[in-house]
């Protein structure tokens, strides 16, 4: 029993890696517009991994598994369509990096120093509100439901 799990986990984890980024992605949410594009070209880069490796395996004609070990680095050859998955997946996982990374680049690129102080708000008397009196917002509803859709 043990051993079929493993082997299944082994089988399918290349096609579950997408659908587990996609899941994070949806439950968390991004702050910035540019960490959705860049999740969508991560998983373009994935895609062109994964079709690179079955391009590799039919090129030399042989069964599944010399897609797996192209995909965990192991070929019975090297092919240039094998290089290509490699340097899909190293592009999707640098793209990533910068997804969970955007505040560091912002951070180096400068925006984030220009922070303005915020000014107290005014009731309708046009009096000055103090921060303990305001509501408090929800970080989790920044955005509306058809903002975290990814397509």
């Amino acid at each position: 029993m043990l051993d079929w799990l493993i082997g299944t986990s082994v089988i399918s984890f290349p096609f579950l890696i997408p659908v587990v980024v996609l899941m994070i992605g949806r439950i968390v949410g991004y702050q910035w517009r540019i960490q959705r594009l860049l999740v969508s070209v991560a998983i373009m880069f994935y895609a062109v991994s994964l079709f690179g490796f079955i391009a590799h395996t039919s090129m030399l004609g042989l069964s599944l598994q010399e897609f797996f070990n192209a995909y965990y680095g192991k070929p019975e050859a090297r092919t240039v369509t094998y290089y290509v998955g490699l340097t899909g997946q190293a592009l999707a996982v640098i793209t990533l990096m910068f997804v969970v990374n955007w505040k560091v680049v912002r951070l180096f690129k400068g925006e984030d120093w220009k922070v303005k102080k915020a000014e107290p708000k005014a009731d309708a008397k046009g009096e000055a509100v103090s921060a303990e009196k305001l509501p408090r917002s929800n970080p989790l509803k920044r955005f509306k439901a058809k903002d975290r859709l990814l397509w």
